[in-house]
């Protein structure tokens, strides 16, 4: 098997996963808005913890999704 071969075939891959990280990210942020709009804390620290936690769960999402972008345009790179 020749080098490009492998790497169009590492490249598809990495695109399935960023699509599918996309589609997990935007699912999670439309959950957590919709939560959000729903939520009414009872107290300002509960409010300061559910907001933290989002951001957490969407930071670490979005590194995903810009991983998984990053692995697939080496990949392209790699095969050409």
């Amino acid at each position: 098997m020749i080098d490009s071969d492998n790497h169009k075939k590492l490249a598809k891959g990495w695109m399935k996963a960023t699509i599918e990280c996309a589609v997990v990210t935007f699912l999670a942020a439309v959950a957590g808005l919709v939560t959000a709009l729903m939520y009414q804390p009872p107290t300002t620290a509960a409010a300061i913890q559910y907001v933290a936690a989002k951001l957490i769960v969407l930071s670490t999402l979005s590194f995903a999704l810009l991983w998984c972008g990053r692995n697939y345009k080496s990949q392209k790179h790699n095969e050409v």
